[in-house]
């Protein structure tokens, strides 16, 4: 569908906290013109726009990781950066927008692609391990929103140090993890909702993923056939519809549908091949929930029978 004007490019990047999503997007922004908006910035919008339902609220709680904000108005703040700006001095939309770390929920993410044509979505992949070390050595300035890290970028020495803080899930090695947790229950069921999806190796110096990003963003992909049913983005995004049905990918290949789930827990997170590795390997573990894997359970569609159980003992 035709929803953005034709010269905007909407990117979205994903990946778990810790993984460098606000840091890259914001280098972006400089090496490629690229506008990044974070999803505290898209609350921020909602917030201005419709001061009336944030009455009593105050600024951090407005635009705390858009908590409070109704997913559809996200949406169509994001529909408001793709248009041109009115005005005195009208300004065109912008060339790209990278949205940092939304959406977080597949309710989100299909209200986004039902409503805007997403370019396509970038993975960052980063070891758990690798990012809980980097939240928990995380300071923030909030008076800039810059963000420095106390072994890999270190604030400046004329930087007052007392005024740097630390997100929740920052405060240590539990909590940061915990927020792991929550983005991987999420992940598998967000990704499938987008036709193009870049998986990046993030566990590299910040130097060399951005070099990668560069040349990978520096163009845009070849352009689909226009299959646009709908009316151009004049009036706010419309809510998807209530029986819309997106099949999970696989959370380890991100290829092939996610039709097993894990015995005990009952996550549908995997593929056969790939879940079967992980059963077999020396950390037999569920890869949402890091629980235990006794045994693999196929799912089938509604309707649809098989000669045996289904279930894949190993």
């Amino acid at each position: 569908m035709a929803a953005t004007t034709p010269q905007t490019r909407l990117i979205v990047v994903l990946g778990p906290p810790g993984s460098g999503k606000g840091t890259l997007c914001k280098r972006l922004q400089v090496t490629l013109g690229m506008q990044h908006v974070s999803t505290s910035r898209l609350a921020y919008d909602v917030s201005q726009k419709y001061p009336d339902m944030f009455a009593g609220h105050d600024d951090t709680t407005k635009v705390s990781q858009g908590v409070a904000v109704p997913d559809l108005l996200i949406v169509d703040a994001i529909a408001d950066r793709c248009r041109p700006r009115p005005g005195s001095a009208p300004r065109p939309p912008p060339a790209a927008i990278l949205l940092d770390g939304f959406p977080v929920t597949r309710q989100q993410a299909v209200r986004l692609c039902a409503g805007l044509d997403v370019e396509r979505c970038v993975v960052l992949d980063v070891p758990d391990d690798v990012c809980v070390e980097r939240l928990t050595g995380r300071r923030i300035d909030p008076s800039n929103g810059n963000i420095y890290h106390s072994r890999f970028y270190p604030p400046p020495d004329d930087l007052d140090k007392s005024r740097l803080v630390r997100r929740d899930y920052d405060a240590n090695p539990e909590a940061a993890r915990r927020k792991l947790t929550e983005y991987h229950m999420q992940f598998g069921f967000v990704v499938p909702c987008f036709r193009k999806i870049d998986v990046v190796d993030a566990d590299k110096p910040v130097d060399q993923v951005l070099a990668y990003l560069t040349t990978l963003l520096s163009h845009a992909p070849e352009p689909r056939p226009d299959t646009s049913t709908s009316t151009a983005l004049s009036t706010p995004v419309e809510e998807a519809p209530a029986n819309a049905t997106v099949s999970p990918k696989c959370v380890v290949c991100l290829a092939e549908n996610a039709d097993f789930l894990v015995v005990p827990c009952g996550h549908q997170c995997g593929c056969r091949t790939c879940l079967t590795s992980i059963k077999n390997s020396s950390t037999p573990l569920c890869p949402i929930c890091r629980g235990e894997m006794a045994m693999l359970v196929q799912v089938f569609p509604s309707g649809v029978l098989d000669d045996d159980d289904g279930a894949v003992r190993l």
